[in-house]
């Protein structure tokens, strides 16, 4: 069984059922799950890393004690900051795979 989370930007960590997976970083998403499943109902954590200049983008809107981060960056801190937003998070579509023992050779 193939997880498959479809578009993700930048990274993503999968758990399943308390079992944490491998970090990935590239094209393509996908973790075999197949030892960690159950019949009837399984939990499924998946955490997904943004960008940078999006967190500082969105910690330039907050009061400075509200934010996330410490930088002396300032480029994200102007009007025009939003035209900097890069498309980020899990995207998908996520879909789950039924595949035959042999393909995972």
């Amino acid at each position: 069984m193939i997880l498959d989370l479809g578009n993700v930007q930048e990274m993503a960590s999968v758990k399943i059922n308390g079992h944490q997976l491998q970090v990935v970083w590239n094209a393509p998403f996908q973790f075999d799950i197949t030892s960690f499943v159950n019949a009837g109902t399984n939990l499924l954590e998946v955490e997904v890393v943004n960008l940078w200049p999006n967190r500082l983008i969105g910690d330039a809107k907050l009061p400075v004690a509200q934010r996330f981060t410490k930088t002396n960056i300032n480029k994200f801190n102007g009007s025009d900051s939003e035209t900097f937003l890069r498309e980020s998070g899990l995207i998908g579509p996520v879909q789950i795979k039924l595949i035959d023992a042999f393909e995972l050779k």
